[in-house]
């Protein structure tokens, strides 16, 4: 059926994804009208997952529980408003970012390769569109910066998983999976974007990690990893004047001390335990330009958790991370999503917000890869 489609949810991620991009590169007017139809349906699909989700188990009991509590933040500051539901249901970091897990029921045996194809797509617009847009990052780079974060987090992001399958992958997605990352750490260092080099460097050891438990007995991974390493620092050592200058500069600056500042003067013990609802907001009184006015987004990944959802939505979701990490270590087909799963786990604490992109849908295809392998399902 095509409500059940892995492939349907899949594509419209992606188109999603495309429409902002599209906006913010090209300035396309009917964006929005496109993005809310993508929404529209998928939101349709969900309505479909929750009917259908049966209760068997007792890990199916944990999610039908987060999906239940998701509902329930979701419209807890609920006013029968156009503007609400815009905002609830149309913005990438609301509700949207938090209905991956409805989707486990889409996902099946034929999930990953459908993925891999994706990330491939997606990887090779990604290359494109930084390379149409060379002269704005080179002449605007100021203005390209935020530009370059909806880059990573709707297109870019989602190549991590591909690399941990790099050996699984055709001759041209290894080619496309290495550019990309490549071409993101080195643009990130000229723009001096620290979570995104911290989140590229992060991301090393585990790779490694990952190709010594899940292709050990590939020795000729190794030599490719010291090739690239070899070319990554040819690369690096024609650009490290200019990208040092920007990059330096910015490691001492504090952008956001203020902020979490006011995030936190303005929690109460019932927020912190039951969180203000997806969309919840805190005020800005550190800022003088931005005196009196209010914020829906933390920028760190479980402090964003802790305003919508509180302890009781964090220590779910930590629940569920750490018992799929502790009943899955050992089962060496499982490493690569458990290297993925552990990859987003840590971005948590510095950046890490969760959005509506493939990368967070992969994370949450992860946990039932892993739940369905414990069943016994492979």
């Amino acid at each position: 059926m095509i409500v059940r489609s892995d492939a349907l949810i899949i594509n419209l991620i992606i188109f999603f994804a495309l429409v902002q991009i599209y906006v913010v590169f090209f300035n396309y007017q009917n964006g929005p009208l496109l993005g809310a139809i993508a929404t529209f349906i998928y939101l349709i699909m969900v309505l479909v997952s929750v009917a259908t989700l049966k209760v068997k188990r007792w890990n199916n009991l944990i999610f039908y529980i987060l999906i239940l509590y998701t509902l329930y933040l979701t419209f807890l500051n609920f006013n029968n408003s156009y503007d609400f539901f815009r905002s609830i249901f149309v913005t990438p970091y609301l509700f949207l970012a938090y209905s991956f897990p409805f989707t486990i029921v889409f996902f099946n045996g034929n999930s990953l390769k459908k993925i891999h194809n994706s990330i491939s797509i997606m990887n090779l617009i990604f290359i494109i569109i930084t390379f149409l847009k060379f002269s704005d990052l080179i002449n605007n780079r100021v203005e390209f910066v935020q530009k370059w974060e909806n880059l990573l987090i709707f297109i870019g992001m989602s190549n991590f998983f591909s690399l941990l399958f790099i050996e699984d992958l055709a001759k041209r997605q290894k080619i496309l999976s290495i550019i990309v990352y490549f071409l993101g750490i080195l643009v990130s260092l000229y723009l001096a974007r620290r979570g995104s080099v911290l989140t590229h460097i992060v991301f090393i050891p585990l790779f490694l990690i990952n190709l010594y438990l899940y292709y050990k007995k590939n020795i000729k991974m190794y030599i490719y990893v010291f090739i690239m390493t070899i070319i990554s620092l040819v690369i690096y050592s024609f650009f490290w004047d200019k990208i040092s200058i920007n990059f330096i500069e910015r490691l001492s600056e504090d952008s956001r001390s203020m902020i979490l500042d006011d995030f936190f003067n303005d929690m109460s013990l019932s927020d912190y335990i039951f969180g203000k609802g997806i969309g919840g907001i805190y005020k800005i009184s550190s800022i003088n330009m931005f005196d009196g006015s209010y914020r829906n987004i933390v920028e760190a990944g479980y402090l964003n958790i802790l305003l919508y959802g509180g302890l009781n939505l964090l220590l779910l979701l930590i629940f569920i991370n750490l018992f799929i990490l502790l009943k899955s270590m050992g089962k060496e087909k499982l490493y690569p999503y458990l290297f993925y799963i552990i990859f987003i786990d840590i971005q948590g604490f510095y950046a890490g917000v969760y959005f509506f992109s493939l990368s967070f849908l992969i994370f949450w295809y992860c946990i039932y890869v892993c739940v369905r392998f414990k069943e016994g399902v492979k």
